[in-house]
């Protein structure tokens, strides 16, 4: 993927105000509606867009940050020295794990869906905000669920086949009299279920 140069601040501008004038463009439909050529927008989009500019990408199309009101245009404010000191009230807490998937990159939140347990997936398709995510996250979490539904049934697979070779061997062993064995097997069945 080129580096493209960084627009200029006026370029910009132009760009974010169509975002905040007409929300859910997708990155082509703005850079014919400017003149522009379309990877570099969809370059600063990508980049600048999200992480300066807070921009919010779903489907593929642009949305304005939450913090600034649809009917306003954007004009960058000048940039602050960082401070050293964390601010309390910041950080917004992520009640959803839709929400928090959203406001991740797209590689980042494919890792962290890959990673979710059954439980949490389970909660995740019925929130709310799951319309919120990509068809490519959605996607990734109906991916996962059915790898994490395979996974249960084939270690009830094999526990029931653990099971059914365990009870065969007591079985010839009480025809034959090993009640020794009996009870070793029981013992060995036993740690293995309590170590599972």
């Amino acid at each position: 993927m080129p580096n493209w140069p960084s627009y200029s601040e006026s370029v910009k501008v132009k760009i974010i105000n169509i975002i905040t004038s007409s929300p859910g463009l997708y990155g082509r439909e703005i850079a014919e509606r400017l003149g522009l050529h379309r990877p570099r927008v969809n370059s600063f989009l990508y980049g600048q867009g999200k992480r300066k500019y807070k921009l919010i990408e779903i489907n593929y199309k642009w949305y304005p940050p939450n913090s600034f009101p649809q009917s306003e245009t954007y004009q960058p404010k000048p940039r602050e020295r960082a401070s050293t000191q964390v601010k309390p009230n910041s950080i917004e807490p992520i009640t959803s794990i839709c929400k928090g998937l959203t406001r991740m990159g797209q590689s980042q939140a494919i890792l962290s869906i890959r990673s979710m347990t059954s439980e949490k997936i389970d909660l995740a398709f019925r929130e709310e905000d799951y319309q919120l995510l990509s068809d490519v996250l959605q996607g990734e979490m109906a991916v996962r669920h059915v790898q994490l539904e395979n996974q249960s049934t084939t270690s009830k697979k094999e526990f029931h086949l653990a099971s059914f070779l365990i009870g065969g061997i007591c079985f010839i062993a009480l025809i034959k009299g090993w009640w020794l064995l009996i009870a070793l097997i029981g013992i060995a069945f036993w740690l293995y279920q309590k170590n599972k």
